[in-house]
């Protein structure tokens, strides 16, 4: 009651009209959430109660000041660590059907416009996930109550063997985790040992499995000829257990990644989407560590990097779906792609330290970055050997 009666009292005192009200109350409500403070307390800071009193200012330049404070105040604190706590939510049980896939199910990875894309083919073959991370595109993209597995697998089959016929003296990347996790339903799905098998049949194209899961066993004797890439996606314990729900551990995924290596399969890791909070370079590194522990260099194909994302549609879906959840509430502005994003020198910040984390352990190894612009590449310097041997699986180029 008390709050309600702070709000009214700061719209009178500002005149607030409709617009300016919903857009300076969500930043009252984002702070209060991630301070885990009264919206009172913070309508008396100085910066708002100075403001407040001062009666003979043009509306409209009032309301710039108090947009700036409020952003101030919003957008330069990161998120505390110990907003990442363990919790009972698990991941939402969906049901499995299956259904006839009618369209074409090679694609380009969409990207994101004005921003520098990969060239990554994916392979539309399961559309649904058993897992709920709370920061996955997938809430927004595909709100339905069922996971889709398609199983007239041999359609596909005959695509990508005409795809391989037309594209002989090419190089893709093409991969089965855009609208799923590559791995968690394959026994189900029985798809994965098909692939590991057709495209060691060929000499061009790497398989991408991308996976926050640890079921590997049944396709470890496969004779994959290095042609298949196992790759996971990874962050924090922490952050895994808190964001991550449904998903196995750090410490599982990692073990399934050295059961790979030692069956000869190249391994690859994404640290995507990287959680910007207080304390998060230390986290991060240990990671990193980890990863080189559990996996030789030479084993390794190729790391990713990229920074929480997502429409803003997408917010109040995961504040109502997680709210537990606090990475909504870290320092995200709309950017050029329209998407919520971290400040462009937070961005930077992560992607540089993470490099220098990474060449710390391997001079050579494939380091890229996924959905940035091309000032942010050029500002963080990521860079890879020219002559590496996964280099020519990527062509990157902007998006129009």
């Amino acid at each position: 009651m008390r709050e309600t009666i702070d709000l009214l009292e700061f719209i009178g005192d500002f005149h607030l009209g409709q617009n300016y009200c919903r857009e300076f109350i969500g930043y009252l409500i984002d702070i209060a959430a991630r301070d885990r403070i009264e919206i009172s307390t913070i309508l008396e800071e100085d910066g708002i109660s100075a403001l407040r009193k001062q009666n003979n200012l043009p509306h409209a330049r009032k309301m710039e000041l108090l947009r700036e404070r409020l952003r101030k105040i919003r957008y330069e604190r990161p998120i505390d660590r110990a907003a990442f706590s363990s919790q009972d939510q698990v991941a939402e049980e969906r049901k499995v059907v299956y259904k006839k896939q009618k369209g074409k199910w090679l694609k380009r990875c969409p990207g994101t416009q004005h921003h520098i894309c990969c060239n990554y083919l994916v392979i539309n073959s399961v559309s649904g996930c058993p897992y709920s991370c709370t920061y996955c595109y997938l809430h927004a993209y595909l709100n339905k109550p069922e996971i889709t597995i398609y199983n007239n697998q041999e359609d596909l089959i005959k695509e990508l063997e005409g795809f391989f016929d037309g594209n002989r003296h090419l190089h893709y990347r093409i991969g089965t985790g855009e609208f799923s996790d590559s791995l968690a339903l394959d026994k189900q799905a029985g798809l994965s040992g098909k692939l590991i098998e057709l495209f060691a049949k060929q000499e061009n194209h790497l398989l991408e499995l991308k996976t926050k899961s640890a079921e590997v066993n049944h396709l470890l004797d496969l004779d994959h000829k290095r042609k298949t890439v196992f790759a996971w996606s990874v962050n924090p314990e922490m952050i895994v257990r808190s964001e991550e729900l449904g998903t196995v551990s750090l410490t599982e995924r990692l073990k399934a990644a050295r059961q790979c290596a030692r069956a000869g399969y190249p391994v690859a890791f994404h640290f995507d989407p990287i959680i910007y909070y207080q304390g998060w370079e230390q986290d991060y590194r240990e990671v990193v560590e980890k990863i080189f522990s559990a996996v030789g260099e030479n084993h390794i194909a190729w790391i990713s990097l990229g920074a929480l994302r997502y429409p803003p549609e997408q917010k109040g879906i995961m504040e109502r779906k997680f709210p537990h959840s606090r990475i909504t509430l870290g320092e995200l502005i709309i950017g050029e792609d329209k998407k919520l994003r971290y400040l462009k020198p937070i961005r930077i910040q992560l992607f540089k330290t993470m490099q220098r984390f990474i060449r710390s352990f391997s001079k050579t190894v494939f380091i890229y970055l996924c959905m940035e612009s091309p000032e942010v590449w050029h500002e963080a310097d990521i860079s890879s050997e020219p002559g590496n041997s996964y280099s020519k699986y990527f062509k990157f180029f902007k998006k129009k």
